[in-house]
């Protein structure tokens, strides 16, 4: 990182070595290029070119868009730091970005463009918001885009002419702490359209709540109940939907979904950290799609997490029992896995 007074400029770089043992014989390794981008800065403003993990919400088990489940983006973000503006103080900290990204999908209309615009603010100690417009175009077949289409995708208009050359959601999170942060409840929201102002939000909504209660002793709970609509992720145009490079940019569970998630933070055991999970997903939840069933999961997990100096070492033991997978009418099966975390940093 280099700096001098009003302005700086940092380089980061997070590669990554899988090892995975597969089929019972094979043991298979993998370096890849997880992140790294280039940020120059100037006061309060940020431009960052390169590789970026981008998210939109807090959810532990995956928020309803920018959800964590996706590979990173390759994009150019402009962000302006949090911080007061005078005339609107009752706001609070605002904090605005912007970024441009390719979906890298080799499905549907290759290699479309992801447009991101978010806003966020803290107006009350105890109460945060934030908005994100996410605009899907271009790919092969695609018509162009001109000026006034711009305009429009950032003004939220459903005009029909509009609607045939790209593909736009829109998401919304709620944060609320409770007295002496002993408990934190919030909201995402993902919907499709903009109404009027009586009726601003579309009616088609997904939904995630979410209670965290971060002082529980020496550990943590948090529970998540999530519920996502038939139509949440999909568009008739853009086939490959909200994704990057064949990985889900919405919530894993994907479009006519349900989850319900517990993750319980033990107290400290000899310097780990254990945790358990408990999970419940329905997919494919009004059985909409033609033919197939709805697809259950049941599943448990304990985690081990140890910080020593620069390294983080985690363990992880996972099962699911898994009801028509695949959405088809099969048995019920066991799908049990264990992992190895290992993470070290040079800094």
């Amino acid at each position: 990182m280099v700096s001098g007074g009003d302005w700086g400029i940092a380089l980061s770089l997070t590669p990554g070595f899988a090892l995975a043992h597969q089929n019972r014989s094979d043991v298979v390794g993998k370096f890849y290029f997880q992140e790294g981008y280039l940020k120059g800065g100037y006061r309060r403003t940020e431009l960052v070119v390169g590789r970026v993990s981008e998210r939109f919400g807090e959810a532990e088990n995956g928020n309803l868009i920018l959800s964590g489940a996706h590979q990173p983006l390759d994009m150019i973000k402009f962000a302006i730091r949090p911080h007061w503006i005078r005339p609107l103080s009752f706001l609070g900290p605002v904090t605005f970005q912007t970024w441009l990204a390719s979906d890298n999908s080799g499905i549907g209309r290759k290699n479309a463009q992801l447009w991101g615009f978010q806003l966020g603010m803290r107006p009350l100690t105890f109460f945060e918001w934030g908005f994100l417009n996410l605009m899907q175009f271009g790919g092969q077949g695609s018509p162009s885009l001109d000026f006034g289409d711009t305009l429009a995708m950032l003004a939220g208009s459903q005009n029909e002419r509009l609607k045939e050359k790209r593909h736009q959601s829109y998401a919304l999170h709620l944060g609320f702490w409770g007295p002496r942060q002993q408990v934190k409840v919030y909201n995402q929201l993902l919907f499709g359209a903009l109404g009027r102002l009586e009726n601003w939000f579309s009616q088609d909504i997904s939904w995630l709540v979410g209670i965290w209660l971060p002082k529980l002793g020496e550990g943590d709970l948090r529970l998540e109940w999530v519920r996502t609509q038939p139509s949440a992720y999909s568009d008739a145009r853009w086939t490959q939907g909200w994704s990057v490079g064949g990985t889900p940019l919405g919530h894993p569970i994907g479009n006519d979904g349900q989850a319900l998630y517990l993750d319980w933070g033990l107290f400290t055991v000899k310097k780990w950290r254990p945790e358990l999970g408990l999970s419940y997903e329905i997919r494919n939840r009004s059985g909409r799609l033609n033919g197939l069933k709805s697809e259950t999961r049941w599943g448990v997990a304990l985690s081990g997490i140890k910080r020593f100096q620069a390294i983080e070492l985690d363990l992880q033991v996972k099962a699911q029992r898994i009801v028509q997978r695949n959405y088809l009418a099969t048995p019920a099966e066991w799908e049990v896995g264990a992992f190895t975390f290992l993470r070290y940093s040079f800094l």
